[in-house]
């Protein structure tokens, strides 16, 4: 959504700015009196509306917009950072070889699974199954993609001791 207010409107490293004081809790009336004394803000403020200033009604807008996407995208983010710190302590856990880990756990659901099985196909039997599917999809284009890396590693390596040789 394109947010087209005075707050909205201000540069990029201003509405950070106002973002970051606003999740450390900073007072309303003192984060428009600030707004309204920047240059930027002004210049912004005479050119797409007329000189007026920033009011409280457009600090509480952005609150409840802006601000909210604001927070939403650095919640997004903290979740991406980690999960990619997540992934490299894996990594090194499993030996670059995570598709095999993965596949002996769901080795283990597919046993309990059968185990506690009673020979009839029941709904319930068919639901559980049908869960199971697309993991072990997931788990073999992982092991595919991780035997290609290992692949191209060996390649470069070869081609680094045929030149050598």
């Amino acid at each position: 959504m394109t947010r087209i207010g005075k707050i909205a409107r201000l540069p990029l490293d201003v509405r950070e700015e106002l973002n970051r004081r606003l999740r450390d809790g900073e007072k309303g009336r003192r984060l428009i009196a600030w707004l309204n004394q920047l240059p930027k803000t002004m210049q912004m403020l005479a050119e797409d509306f007329g000189g007026r200033e920033i009011k409280e009604w457009n600090l509480s807008d952005w609150k409840t917009g802006g601000y909210l996407d604001w927070l939403a995208e650095q919640e997004l983010m903290e979740k991406a950072r980690e999960l990619a710190h997540n992934a490299g302590e894996l990594a090194k856990l499993t030996n670059g070889r995570m598709a095999d880990d993965l596949a002996q756990v769901l080795a283990i659901r597919y046993a309990d699974l059968l185990l506690h099985w009673n020979g009839e196909v029941t709904v319930e039997f068919e639901r559980k199954m049908r869960a199971l599917e697309p993991l072990c999809k997931n788990i073999l284009a992982l092991d595919r993609r991780e035997k290609d890396g290992v692949r191209e590693t060996l390649r470069a390596a070869q081609g680094t001791w045929g030149k050598s040789g």
